[in-house]
């Protein structure tokens, strides 16, 4: 608010101003109605100035107001109930929504008459200083005056600034009236509403289920209000997690302020931080057991093949000796397949022949089972580490291979791009229900194996800068697997 001794200094208004307006008093009061009349019959000519009275009879109030307006203005006393006043007089133009411009022009109207009857009753140089005196106290009243002007422009941005505020906030926040209906959203929370907010009461804006879920309806009421915790749900289809605080405000309208909070994001990351723990310490198991049964089984193995060998072929305890080394083999790959999952992997990348890469997994794989089709087409390289890429194909091979038995015709497919191979079968596919867990430690379909050829190829492909991932069904009519890699940006060699 401007100081009104700091608005005097500024336009030198002082006690000798004062005085010779006191002194133009008594010939300015006979001519008031006159001056009344001019300043309405030019307000008349403005039709927009005109729209903020209601008709006759406010104009004729009018006429009296300006007239006091008028004694006021020479007579003082301008002390801080005098700004007061004229602060009063500016807040009522802005209610009626008068433009700050019409105050200055109307003002000149009354500047006008009165230096008009100054030049007309005093004599010349007493009539000058009047003058002077009287642009002096118009100026002091057209700053106060239009302080109101400044301080709506400012309160509207400010609410323009706090709206923005609000819509930018990542929390879900609902201004509510004392009826409980929605004054205000935030953008988040216009995003979970089924419908514009409004002006609606909130469980009517809000999905049923949630509503329900965090007991909206009684949470908003104002003898209850506090807290709702964490609850989880199924919105459009997803997992959600959700918790709402309601608050009352201090508010001219009343009502409360309602917060919704969306823990699904915190919640998974929360989740996904337990089980890659969870993971670690099953790698450290894993390596520990593999490292524990490694030595052991390879005495086994090499004693089995020795007593073998002390039988003859037709002996019944030949045929019992394979079958036991055959289990000794089975344990050993399981024990290959821990240290692999448990073990960090070392990458060297390099250009590779990706079909190159593929022929060599399928002539491995194939002359395990020669019943089974194996092609490979197409060509494409990749930056890739040969090693890795060998386990990811040899894995992914392996598993459409056993997808195929029980096949008339087993055919197994290894299609080859740039930065890509789709391993492909004729097999049953993978059911909707598996394929979410296709790739965690220990996941199997099978009764035997330990379930971690997916998750071994998956952290094989992230060490270099690939992924592998389920591509549905295959043009085989079974399932499809992919593993793509990063293409390498020209000029670039890979560390």
């Amino acid at each position: 608010m401007t100081n009104l001794v700091e608005i005097k200094l500024w336009v030198r208004f002082a006690a000798r101003d004062e005085q010779l307006l006191s002194d133009l008093w008594p010939h300015v009061e006979p001519e008031l109605p006159s001056i009344a009349e001019q300043f309405y019959a030019r307000i008349a000519e403005i039709p927009e100035a005109m729209a903020v009275f209601s008709g006759p009879d406010q104009l004729r109030r009018q006429h009296k107001l300006l007239m006091g307006w008028i004694n006021q203005l020479l007579n003082g006393p301008f002390d801080e109930v005098y700004a007061h006043n004229r602060r009063r007089v500016g807040r009522r133009h802005v209610a009626v929504g008068l433009d700050q411009a019409y105050m200055f022009t109307s003002m000149q109207v009354i500047v006008h008459a009165l230096c008009e009857i100054a030049h007309q009753q005093l004599p010349a140089a007493r009539a000058l200083e009047t003058i002077h005196a009287i642009h002096k106290v118009a100026t002091l009243d057209l700053s106060l005056m239009t302080e109101s002007f400044m301080d709506v422009q400012q309160d509207e941005r400010v609410v323009l600034a706090e709206r923005q505020m609000l819509d930018h906030l990542t929390t879900a926040a609902f201004l509510l009236d004392a009826q409980q209906r929605v004054l205000h959203a935030t953008a988040a929370a216009r995003d979970l509403c089924v419908q514009p907010p409004k002006g609606l009461p909130l469980h009517q804006a809000l999905p049923e289920v949630l509503v329900d879920a965090l007991s909206l309806r009684d949470l908003v009421l104002p003898e209850s209000g506090g807290h709702r915790s964490p609850t989880e749900l199924r919105l459009m289809g997803q997992a959600r997690s959700f918790s709402a605080t309601c608050s009352p405000i201090s508010s001219p309208v009343g009502g409360r302020l309602v917060q919704i909070s969306d823990h699904t994001e915190a919640l998974q990351v929360a989740r996904r931080l337990e089980k890659a723990e969870s993971l670690a310490r099953m790698g450290e198991m894993s390596a520990a057991v593999a490292h524990e049964l490694r030595n052991p089984l390879a005495s086994i193995s090499g004693a089995i093949q020795v007593l073998q060998a002390t039988f003859p072929p037709t002996d019944p305890k030949a045929s019992i000796m394979s079958k036991v080394h055959q289990q000794v083999r089975r344990l050993d790959r399981m024990v290959h397949d821990l240290l692999d999952f448990a073990r960090p992997p070392e990458t060297h990348l390099a250009r590779l022949d990706l079909a190159e890469a593929a022929r060599q997994v399928v002539d491995i794989v194939a002359g395990v089972d020669p019943d089974v089709h194996i092609d490979v087409e197409g060509s494409g390289s990749a930056w890739a580490d040969a090693d890795l890429t060998h386990r990811i194909l040899l894995n992914l091979t392996q598993n459409a291979v056993a997808a195929t038995r029980g096949q008339l015709e087993r055919r197994v497919l290894l299609h080859i791009d740039d930065h890509t191979i789709r391993v492909s079968d004729n097999g049953p596919g993978v059911p909707a229900a598996v394929q979410p867990s296709l790739f965690e430690p220990f996941f199997t379909t099978r009764t035997t194996g330990t379930g971690l050829g997916l998750a071994i190829c998956q952290t094989a492909a992230g060490a270099q800068g690939a992924s592998v991932f389920y591509d549905g069904a295959s043009s085989l009519g079974g399932a499809s697997f992919s593993v793509v890699w990063v293409p390498q940006p020209e000029g670039v060699t890979p560390a």
